[in-house]
């Protein structure tokens, strides 16, 4: 059991890189999935492989009142800062631990690329999404200039650990029944994309 000042803090600091590029590029893209959820106050959230919660962290700033529930397959101690408002499980992606349309909304970013029954995957997403309610992805485009840039950060070019690129999951996502709603790129043109964050209905 860790003492309370073991426990990690939900700030920006476990998140700040060398390059404060890559930086401003991780906090860009879950403000940019955030604006693409629209978020309302009886909105119930699931983020899938929240991990220390940094995402909930910005979500709080800008509603205090959303119901927060988090999932992550080796979820580490939080120190939890809302009462009733929030919720954290061990569990993952492809056994999602909650009843069958629990969520307004699903965050899923930067995980599918990880997982390579990403058919299961997708299958559990749908089902826990409320009737009309939304899923909203982010990942990797795995492009040339990605990876270089990731050379640029982790100093190699071999990533095993990325089994699909973010194209990849949308096409899936598309024949799981999920329909494209919004798009966006990061960084903004003339940079080459990235990263790509899509906002998904569920398709009853």
């Amino acid at each position: 059991m860790l003492t309370k000042e073991e426990i990690p803090k939900w700030d920006a600091d476990y998140f700040i890189s060398k390059m404060p590029f890559v930086t401003r590029l991780f906090k860009n893209r879950l403000n940019v999935a955030i604006k693409l959820a629209e978020i309302k106050d009886d909105s119930t959230v699931l983020d899938i492989g929240c991990n220390r919660a940094y995402l909930f962290k910005l979500i709080h700033e800008q509603n205090s009142l959303c119901k927060l529930y988090g999932i992550d397959i080796d979820l580490p101690p939080l120190e939890v800062m809302w009462d009733t408002h929030c919720e954290f499980k061990t569990g993952d992606v492809r056994t999602i631990p909650y009843q069958n349309e629990s969520f307004d909304i699903v965050f899923v970013t930067d995980v599918l690329e990880h997982v390579d029954e990403l058919d299961i995957a997708l299958k559990e997403i749908h089902r826990v999404i409320k009737p009309n309610g939304v899923a909203i992805l982010s990942g990797p485009t795995e492009s040339r200039f990605y990876k270089f840039c990731r050379f640029l950060w982790l100093r190699h070019f071999n990533v095993e650990y990325h089994v699909h690129t973010v194209r990849n999951i949308e096409k899936k996502l598309e024949s799981n029944r999920f329909q494209l709603i919004k798009r966006r790129s990061l960084p903004r043109f003339p940079i080459p994309e990235l990263f790509r964050i899509s906002k998904y209905k569920k398709i009853v």
